[in-house]
């Protein structure tokens, strides 16, 4: 009898969990505020309202200090230009050719000094450094350790970044959809974010200068400190600059971080995200400038951002691993990771690029794998356990 009772009331767990994903997922009757935006594309309205507050929707050269800038909306990624009396130093290098004249063509309006630095946030948007510099012989280019090992998997592979860099193609297929870029400009199916530009022209320069975690190294005069320990499938390169109080880095994105990618990549520790921002709040910089989140000015707001940031992706994985400990599965964790409103406060924990519902079940196959041991009568009683306890 009592054995009874635990499993219906799991089992009203359960239901519960699924009717609250009913009442407020956008995909399973949620309510969405639809409107039209400029090029005839029907979108949630969130998306128009909040992304001008984290990226740069059009073309923009946002100058955050004296002598540097952070240009944005020529590519998926930002540029950041340092000046110093020596010439300038570039963080990124947008992800084609294409992409860098156009960057370095905005460049020249803010400074007629040549580019002589060059250092990469990771192995992706470092594709345009030959086309910013007419001397590559005359500039350096920092990367992290495992960056010209990375991008050159990506030749050999013949496609997008890959866990197996044969398997690239199928990675770049996939990126293609997801991303949109068969969406036709104008209408309502358009796409309203930047694409990613596929098969143009590469102008990869490769590093020479790796950094070591936490090194020093002074660039053009400017020291900087360069960070390699917490890193993504991609290489993470997080630059500090004490002079100008200000933190480089590919941690704080527009949005919620994609903790598993819907184009498929390798695991992305939730952990190393967490503490690639917990490394960046702990520098404490008046100034965070990002690859794909605007800048962010003020050490107050910094911090509220970063800390915010960093709870969504600590409640994501300790809420999806309580869950496996009660039993639960991919279907059942999809829903029921829940965030505290205070949250949505911060525009860059917005759901529009990753969601949350894809990660539990992410974290689920890193853990436990494909194969689902336990079927649902039996799952049921370990739930009311963990009540109990």
């Amino acid at each position: 009898m009592t054995k009874s009772i635990f499993i219906l009331f799991a089992l009203s767990i359960l239901l519960n969990v699924n009717s609250y994903a009913q009442k407020k997922s956008r995909y399973m009757g949620g309510e969405v505020e639809l409107i039209t935006a400029p090029n005839g594309a029907i979108v949630n309205s969130e998306v128009l309202k909040i992304a001008s507050q984290i990226v740069y929707n059009e073309p923009t050269i946002d100058k955050v200090a004296e002598g540097v800038w952070c240009i944005g909306g020529y590519s998926l990624a930002n540029t950041t230009v340092i000046e110093t009396k020596d010439g300038l130093i570039v963080y990124d290098t947008g992800d084609t050719k294409e992409e860098a004249e156009h960057i370095r063509e905005a460049i020249k309006t803010i400074s007629d000094k040549p580019i002589k630095a060059i250092i990469y946030s990771h192995s992706h948007y470092a594709m345009g450094g030959g086309a910013l510099v007419d001397n590559p012989e005359d500039v350096i280019i920092i990367g992290h350790p495992k960056l010209n090992e990375t991008v050159e998997n990506s030749f050999r592979g013949g496609g997008a970044p890959s866990a197996i860099p044969e398997v690239g193609p199928i990675l770049t297929a996939r990126i293609i959809s997801q991303f949109g870029n068969f969406l036709p400009e104008e209408g309502p199916d358009a796409a309203v974010a930047l694409k990613l530009e596929i098969g143009k022209p590469i102008a990869f320069l490769p590093a020479n200068r790796t950094v070591e975690d936490g090194e020093t190294v002074e660039v053009l005069g400017l020291k900087m400190q360069f960070f390699t320990e917490f890193i993504s499938d991609d290489y993470n390169l997080t630059v500090y600059v004490p002079e100008k109080d200000m933190v480089m880095n590919n941690f704080f994105w527009p949005g919620t971080p994609n903790l598993y990618t819907l184009r498929g990549a390798e695991y992305r520790s939730p952990l190393i995200w967490r503490d690639g921002i917990k490394l960046i709040r702990n520098l404490q910089p008046e100034i965070l400038c990002s690859t794909h989140a605007r800048a962010v000015k003020g050490k107050e707001l910094i911090t509220a951002k970063l800390t915010a940031y960093m709870d969504m992706i600590s409640i994501t994985y300790d809420q999806t691993l309580r869950g496996i400990m009660m039993g639960m599965g991919p279907d059942e964790l999809r829903h029921f990771v829940q965030f505290p409103e205070y949250l949505n406060e911060t525009p860059e924990n917005f759901q529009g690029y990753g969601e949350s519902v894809h990660f539990p079940e992410a974290i689920y196959q890193y853990v436990i794998g494909w194969f689902g041991m336990l079927p649902n009568y039996l799952k049921l009683p370990l739930l009311m356990q963990q009540k109990e306890r």
